[in-house]
Order: C-alpha cells, then sequence, then structure tokens
C-alpha cells in the first residue's frame, strides 16, 4: 500500500513539471478557453487531500476516501483532455465530457448500492458538493486560481462538510420529541438561511453598506434572540475562565508582536526585493506562533492543574480558534477592498497596501496570499485535533514536529529559499523560473539545523515521559529528513500555491514515514 502511495507522489512530481511547459504554451496561445482559470494542471491538488485523510478514519471510510481520490482523477483526465481540444470544439467536449461524468457517477452510485458497508450516500454527496464548489469557485474568481488550487480548495470544503456531518451523527441527540432539541434546531437552520442570504444579496445591493450593517446587526440580535450565538459565546469565553488568564497573556503577547512586526515592516519595504519583503511575513508567523507551540507553551498552559492532559488539548482548541478569527478578519477586510461595504474609502487604502506586496499569483480577482499564510501555519494544528495526534500517544517529540512543521517550512525554509536563492542561486530548476537549486538546499538545511536548535533549546521539555509512544527518536529523524527533502523539492518543481502546498505536503510526507495504519 505504501508503494502505491509513493506512486502517486511521484507522478505529482512529474505532473508539476510538466506544468512549467504548459504555462509556457499558454502565454504563447491565448484562447478563450484559458480565461476563468490559470492552466497549471497539477495532479498534487487532486491527490492531496485524500491521501492525507487516509490517515484519519477507519477503513469504512478509507475506501470511500480511495473511491473519491478515483472520481477526482477521473475529473482531472478529463479537464486536460477538454483543455488540449480546439477551442471551436469545445461545447461538443462539454457536452460529452458531463454526459461521461453523469455515467461515471450513475455506475459508482449502483457499485456503492451493492455495498452498503461504504457508505454510498457519503460519496455521492461529497461528489456532489465537488463538482458545485468546483464550478462556483471557477466562475465566481476568475483568473485567480490554477486547477490544482481549484480541487484543494473544493475537496477540503467537501471534507470540512463531511467531518460535521459525521459529528452531528455522532453526538447530536435526535430526538424529534423534544421540544427544546426542535427549537435550538430551527434556531440554527435559521441562522444558516441567514448568512447564505446575506451573502447573495449583499454583492447584488446598490446599498451595500446599509445592507452590510443591517446584516451585522441582524444576525447579532437574531443570535442571541435564538439561543445560537450564546452558545458560541459560551465556548470562547469557557477560554478565558477555565485556564486563569493564561490566554489572555497570549492574546497580550500577539499584539505586542503586531505592533513590532507593522513598525519594522515600514523600514524593510524600501530596502529590500519583493521577494524577500514577502517572506518577512513569513519570519513574523513564526514569532507569533512558534513560542506558543513549543513545549513551553503547551506545558506551561497544560499545568495549571492536575488535569494536563485536558487543558493541553483545550490550548491547543483555542491557538485553532485563533487562527480560525485571524483567517476571518483577512477575509473581511478582503471583502471591503472588493465592494468597499460601509463606504468609508477603506478599500483604497487596503488596496494599495495589499498591492506592494502581492505578485503573479495575485493576478486575479483576490488577494489571498496572506489567508494562504494563515492556514499554512494552522493546517498540522488542524490534523492534529482531527487525527487524535497527542503527546501521551505519539509522544512529545513528534507531537512537536508535526504541529510546527508549517510554521517551520513556511517561515524558515521558504524563506531561506528565498533569500539564499535570490542571491546566490545560479542552477535553476527549470528554464523560465525563478526557483534555484541553491535555494532548495538551503531551505532543506536551514530547517533541519532549526529543528536541530530548537530540540536542544527544548530538550528538557521534549524528553519527558508521556506515557507509551508509538514513534521512536530515530523514527522521527528519519521521517523529519525525508519530509524535508520531499517538501522542498516539490518547492522548487510547483507552480502553486506555496503557503497552502507546502504544509499538506509535509504532513502527508511525516504520515506516510511513521504511519503503521497505511498498511492495511
Amino acid at each position: 500500500m505504501k508503494l502505491y502511495y509513493m506512486c502517486l507522489l511521484a507522478l505529482t512530481y512529474y505532473s508539476d513539471s510538466v506544468s512549467w511547459k504548459q504555462q509556457q504554451q499558454q502565454q504563447r496561445q491565448n484562447n478563450s478557453m484559458y480565461r476563468h482559470m490559470r492552466q497549471e494542471c497539477s495532479m498534487l491538488g487532486v491527490c492531496i487531500i485524500p491521501l492525507l485523510t487516509v490517515t484519519m478514519y477507519p477503513a469504512t471510510i478509507h475506501k470511500q476516501l480511495l473511491l473519491w481520490s478515483c472520481c477526482s482523477l477521473i475529473m482531472y483526465f478529463l479537464n486536460v483532455q477538454q483543455w488540449l481540444a480546439i477551442d471551436k470544439y469545445r461545447k461538443i467536449l462539454s457536452a460529452n465530457y458531463y454526459k461521461f461524468l453523469c455515467v461515471v457517477y450513475t455506475y459508482l452510485w449502483i457499485w456503492c448500492r451493492q455495498r452498503s458497508e461504504l457508505g454510498s450516500s457519503n460519496v455521492l454527496w461529497n461528489l456532489c458538493f465537488y463538482m458545485l464548489i468546483f464550478e462556483l469557485l471557477l466562475i465566481s474568481f476568475p483568473n485567480t486560481f490554477t486547477y490544482s488550487d481549484h480541487c484543494v480548495l473544493s475537496q477540503m470544503i467537501c471534507m470540512m462538510i463531511f467531518i460535521c456531518r459525521s459529528q452531528l451523527q455522532s453526538t447530536v441527540p435526535w430526538d424529534f420529541t423534544n421540544r427544546e432539541y426542535i427549537y435550538r434546531q430551527h434556531s440554527v437552520v435559521i441562522w444558516v438561511i441567514t448568512w447564505y442570504l446575506s451573502c447573495v444579496v449583499i454583492p447584488l445591493s446598490n446599498t451595500r453598506g446599509y445592507m452590510f450593517c443591517t446584516f451585522i446587526i441582524g444576525n447579532i440580535l437574531g443570535g442571541y434572540l435564538f439561543g445560537s450565538m450564546t452558545w458560541v459565546m459560551q465556548w470562547i469565553g469557557s477560554f478565558f475562565v477555565d485556564v486563569l488568564w493564561a490566554h489572555v497573556y497570549v492574546l497580550l503577547y500577539w499584539v505586542l508582536i503586531l505592533v513590532i512586526g507593522f513598525l519594522a515592516m515600514k523600514r524593510v519595504t524600501t530596502q529590500h526585493k519583493l521577494i524577500i519583503i514577502r517572506k518577512y511575513f513569513h519570519i513574523w508567523c513564526l514569532f507569533l506562533f512558534l513560542p506558543w507551540m513549543s513545549p513551553i507553551g503547551t506545558n506551561a498552559n497544560a499545568n495549571v492543574n492536575a488535569n494536563a492532559n485536558h487543558n493541553n488539548q483545550h490550548f491547543t482548541e483555542f491557538l485553532s480558534l485563533a487562527f480560525i478569527c485571524a483567517c476571518g478578519i483577512f477575509i473581511i477586510f478582503e471583502s471591503i477592498r472588493l465592494n468597499d461595504l460601509c463606504h468609508l474609502q477603506l478599500s483604497c487604502a487596503i488596496e494599495q497596501y495589499m498591492k506592494g506586496f502581492t505578485d503573479e499569483k495575485d493576478g486575479g480577482v483576490l488577494i489571498l496570499t496572506h489567508v494562504w499564510l494563515l492556514i499554512g501555519c494552522a493546517i498540522p494544528l488542524w490534523l492534529t485535533l482531527l487525527k487524535g495526534i497527542t503527546p501521551l500517544i505519539f509522544g512529545q517529540v513528534f507531537y512537536f514536529v508535526y504541529i510546527t512543521v508549517g510554521l517551520v517550512v513556511l517561515g524558515m525554509g521558504d524563506s531561506a529559499a528565498a533569500i539564499y536563492g535570490t542571491k546566490y542561486g545560479v542552477h535553476k530548476w527549470f528554464q523560465g523560473t525563478n526557483k534555484s537549486v541553491e535555494g532548495t538546499l538551503a531551505a532543506i538545511f536551514s530547517c533541519g539545523a532549526f529543528y536541530a536548535f530548537l530540540y536542544f533549546l527544548f530538550s528538557p521539555f521534549l524528553l519527558q515521559s508521556h506515557g507509551y509512544t508509538v514513534v521512536s527518536m530515530p523514527k522521527v529523524i528519519t521521517a523529519l529528513i525525508k519530509t524535508l527533502i520531499t517538501t522542498f523539492v516539490l518547492e522548487g518543481l510547483t507552480k502553486q500555491i506555496d503557503n497552502l502546498y507546502l504544509p499538506l505536503f509535509a504532513c502527508l510526507c511525516l504520515d506516510l514515514s511513521i504511519s503503521d495504519r497505511l498498511a492495511y
């Protein structure tokens, strides 16, 4: 089974190398079929989410995800065939494409019905959501994402819906005779419908500022009225009550680092190239989040009382909530930049500030580099919550490596590759690319040296006994070396969003290196 996954990873390397040639052909052939999507056709976006989630669930859902991966591959090759066709035959190919997809889905549905243990409804719903979200992203945000980016975003959203649905089915008591249960479920449904309608109505309205304010006030009052907002506020308030204000100190530290970072960026922007300036944000995130993902940060918050394991999980959830809130704030600012919803002339100021840090990957409607950076730093943290990776089971060393791999790869490795490659890079990976072999080697060695420094710095905490462990120290070192080499080779080959793909790929490589569950 591991050989199967390794073959797929090798195929992604090949597809990324081919995407450079496709980009050069796209510049020479500006046909109408390329208007709505950048053409880089990497198989990495199709495979990485199903492969990453294979190690997360038991064998029953494992088969569903493999089936989902096969369907994604079918859609990938059909789209590539459509792109390679001449523009005048595009309508014919599109019709045949959707007819063939209907046949494939019908066959898969019948096949799943004959094997009820696979859960045919889950597979069918995931495929339908995948097609719907893919088309919505393609139409709503032209020239913003590559095909691989569309696949990753669509699959991540489908995965989130699938996990939420599974969690609700296992935790919510489906007691339709209970009046309180029905009342609360209706309140949630009304609140969700209000949010959905507002997202549709506000962009179409000429009085966007009035609609935006009405939307915010109506949702807050409606949330309190129906009781939905109180659940959210109680959950958020628990982070500041249960741990004796430890999280307040974390917030104060973040505010201090943000202020220092903004003051420092004013000097940096006038002294360096754009590619180096962008990497200062990566180093900024390293200072923001690494102290609280380190053993000192987790132990300081876990030892507030005797229940250390519970508080460690609680603090991890707090960090996850902080990442989500930060992403939400950035998305709100991006909405203001596009529409100026509040009529406060903020869009011009935000546009002027953001344009100073954009490159060719931000040439579409949206500017989401900062959002991808936050999501990339948070992906390993979210996966530890989903997979149940804790120091008690996997050991403190592996837990520390896994939870910080996104921060180190982006904050240290990607920054070192850009800075060293810009100054000393001679041997390019491909003709027409700025990425050099020297930058890749600098990234690998810098991350390895940084992890060695962190190990010696935190060794008293990392070597503490936390029950039994399935990952020994030599195995962690071997897995880390393999992960750094394969991740930064991919960074040199790919044309996709580094801030999103590198953490995903690094977590996948760690799973492939240490997980024994891949053998079934």
